[in-house]
């Protein structure tokens, strides 16, 4: 992802973020959106690595 798209993303997440919390709230949101989305990108990462792992032995499981 470039760092234009990511500025725009973090952009559009502020803007639904309501003005009325302050400022430290607002960056614990999006620490934890990040960390999160972090999260889900190592997850599917490993699930890849883990089918491909699988498919040079020959034992592909389907619940992937």
């Amino acid at each position: 992802m470039s760092d234009k798209s990511i500025k725009a993303l973090l952009q559009n997440k502020q803007k639904m973020v309501s003005p009325k919390i302050d400022f430290l709230k607002r960056l614990r949101l999006s620490i934890v959106s990040r960390h999160s989305a972090n999260a889900e990108l190592q997850i599917e990462n490993c699930k890849l690595k883990i089918l491909k792992w699988e498919k040079k032995r020959g034992n592909v499981q389907k619940n992937y």
